[in-house]
């Protein structure tokens, strides 16, 4: 699985809808992180599980303002 980093949100790989709701909030100094994590399984009887993208969004201090994902 990918790790966490830093995007812009200005950056294609980032939803519209994400991006939208993001510059709502953004402030001078804050950073936005792509955050790939494992999600629920197909059904029951699946062990395949699909990977959801989080984007989460941090202030200039580091404080977690809000995360946003998209279902898969």
């Amino acid at each position: 699985m990918e790790e966490d980093r830093r995007v812009d949100p200005d950056d294609p790989e980032v939803p519209a809808n994400v991006r939208a709701t993001v510059l709502q909030h953004w402030q001078p100094g804050d950073s936005l992180w792509r955050c790939p994590r494992l999600g629920g399984r197909k059904s029951w009887f699946s062990t395949e599980r699909k990977i959801v993208i989080e984007w989460w969004l941090f202030d200039v201090k580091g404080n977690l303002i809000d995360i946003y994902w998209m279902k898969p």
